[in-house]
């Protein structure tokens, strides 16, 4: 409600939220020290109360400011800048045993796209395989364990950065197939955004 209201005062939904992050850090700090005089007054239930609430809204606060610094680490920046496009599709009649011998162990991938002449059908990850029996791995092909491609949350590579992790945040995975003209780009995965971001922050760039 507070950034709501600074956002139709200045216009600016950036600065609305760093406000609004700033003062409800302070407010939770106040609660804490509240709380924690309480406890000294002898009144430990009311004060362990009240700190407890203070944490959890400079808590939320800090994530508001935290969400608003990565959104501005990927202003203005592509999918295509940050996916790894050296992915390669293996085929569907491969073997899970062939996959894990001449892929997975030398890649140290977690996931990999499943099809051919470009065009995906669907993806695999270390999960997936995981969760089949080793003794089963020779005779099942990959396209028997894959997640087919209409079940699968895709991105393509002109995208915002932001999207892209507003997708992987919201449906909790890993990682997005990037997908054009129905054919596969590369893939986007949360290391690549981690990495993308801590490099950023690292040289001090917005």
């Amino acid at each position: 409600v507070l950034r709501a209201l600074i956002w139709w005062k200045t216009g600016n939904l950036d600065k609305s939220t760093r406000i609004a992050s700033n003062i409800g850090q302070g407010v939770g700090l106040l609660f804490i020290i509240g709380g924690v005089s309480l406890v000294f007054y002898g009144m430990l239930l009311n004060g362990l109360w009240i700190s407890i609430i203070g944490w959890f809204i400079r808590s939320a606060a800090a994530s508001s400011y935290r969400q608003l610094t990565l959104r501005q680490l990927m202003k203005g920046h592509k999918v295509k800048e940050v996916m790894a496009d050296d992915c390669l599709l293996i085929d569907p009649e491969m073997s899970i045993e062939q996959l894990v011998n001449e892929h997975v162990i030398s890649s140290g991938r977690r996931c990999f796209a499943i099809g051919g002449s470009g065009i995906v059908q669907g993806v695999i990850t270390l999960k997936d395989i995981k969760n089949l029996s080793r003794n089963n791995w020779s005779e099942t092909s990959v396209e028997q364990v894959m997640t087919p491609l209409k079940d699968l949350h895709i991105i393509g590579p002109e995208e915002d950065l932001g999207e892209a992790f507003k997708l992987l945040t919201e449906k909790n995975v890993n990682q997005l197939p990037v997908i054009a003209e129905g054919k596969l780009q590369g893939m986007l995965a949360r290391d690549n955004l981690l990495n993308f971001i801590s490099l950023k922050e690292g040289l001090g760039l917005e």
